[in-house]
């Protein structure tokens, strides 16, 4: 009696448990596919602002796809009114995304 009882209540605990991580392992997909869209968005808001002559360095650079990478390059590079907008933005990286503060 107390090894059926054991065996239904293990087997109900795993099922749970199944349902549980998948429903977590969604949910994370999940964050991380809408992260991965602001992290896109940012990007293009990043080369929008660029002049046509350093967009056309970047993409040289091979750099499109990594604002940290675009940021940085200003900051060492281009000419002052260019570093004065790549000041004007603050990467703060995870392990996993990259948040943006406009500072004003």
């Amino acid at each position: 009696v107390v090894g059926a009882a054991l065996t239904e209540w293990l087997s109900i605990d795993r099922s749970t448990n199944e349902v549980l991580a998948k429903a977590i392992r969604a949910d994370i997909e999940s964050k991380l596919k809408a992260e991965s869209a602001v992290v896109s968005r940012a990007c293009a808001l990043v080369q929008a602002s660029l002049s046509d002559t350093v967009r056309r360095d970047i993409a040289a650079a091979n750099l499109e796809k990594c604002a940290h990478c675009i940021i940085s390059k200003l900051r060492g590079k281009y000419c002052s009114e260019e570093q004065k907008h790549a000041t004007a933005i603050s990467v703060y990286q995870r392990p996993h995304a990259f948040k943006f503060r406009y500072d004003r």
